[in-house]
């Protein structure tokens, strides 16, 4: 038979190989081929993304602190030529892709993060591996992989600096509350000496406190007062 079907799957690129060289490139379809008597195969390569998580990678902080990350990567074929011709006629997705790919990025986030301070670390743990993904495709870009995410999973560091974190945050929270209330003292100090700035020299200020105090003097029990200036008693005359 001289004439061959080809089928390609939807997302996948196909290369026909004639006596194990490629002859053609095909998108998604079905294809009649003329093949002649050369020994024939078909390579289908997916361009559908794909996940690795790489676990407990140990690393130093820039100030000698050990810790533990792990992270997922998230990948894709966009150039099936380049991924052949790196990989040769091995299956797609293969081992060696995962390797290349998982390996670029710990290197790539190993030198990032031992960078920083274990306290930064810490600190910037959800946006830790900013800026990271133009360095990783850049060292694979030969394999025509192109990886879309890098995700920090998980990270931890022994526990007794993670006590000393804890003893650090507590000591922060606990000086910004003493902050927050010598503000609120100051503020308070200053309306009060405004007020009585302002009540000073003013007389209806001053009369209104005068009743507040009789009212108040008065909820206490029986009392008299009296509202004006005292009458002036008359001496008694002396008798000569």
């Amino acid at each position: 038979m001289f004439w061959k079907n080809i089928s390609v799957p939807f997302r996948t690129v196909g290369f026909l190989l004639k006596d194990n060289i490629i002859s053609e490139q095909l998108d998604a379809g079905v294809y009649d081929r003329w093949v002649g008597l050369s020994k024939t195969n078909l390579l289908l390569i997916p361009l559908t993304s794909r996940s690795e998580r790489v676990i407990n990678q140990e690393v130093l902080s820039i100030d000698n602190i050990a810790f533990r990350f792990s992270f997922s990567v998230t990948f894709t074929i966009t150039n099936p030529r380049k991924y052949v011709e790196a990989f040769g006629m091995e299956s797609p997705f293969a081992s060696k892709l995962d390797q290349k790919v998982t390996l670029a990025c710990q290197v790539v986030l190993r030198d990032h993060i031992s960078k920083l301070k274990s306290e930064e670390i810490s600190e910037k743990r959800n946006s830790l591996l900013e800026g990271t993904l133009p360095i990783i495709n850049s060292r694979i870009e030969d394999i025509g992989v192109v990886v879309s995410e890098v995700q920090l999973v998980d990270l931890s560091f022994p526990k007794n600096i993670q006590d000393l974190f804890a003893k650090v945050l507590e000591a922060k929270l606990r000086s910004q509350a003493d902050l927050e209330n010598a503000r609120s003292t100051v503020a308070s100090a200053r309306a009060l000496k405004n007020a009585s700035e302002l009540m000073k020299d003013d007389d209806s200020i001053r009369f209104h406190q005068f009743l507040e105090a009789l009212t108040k003097i008065a909820s206490k029990g029986n009392h008299t007062f009296m509202i004006g200036e005292m009458p002036t008693l008359s001496q008694p005359k002396s008798k000569h």
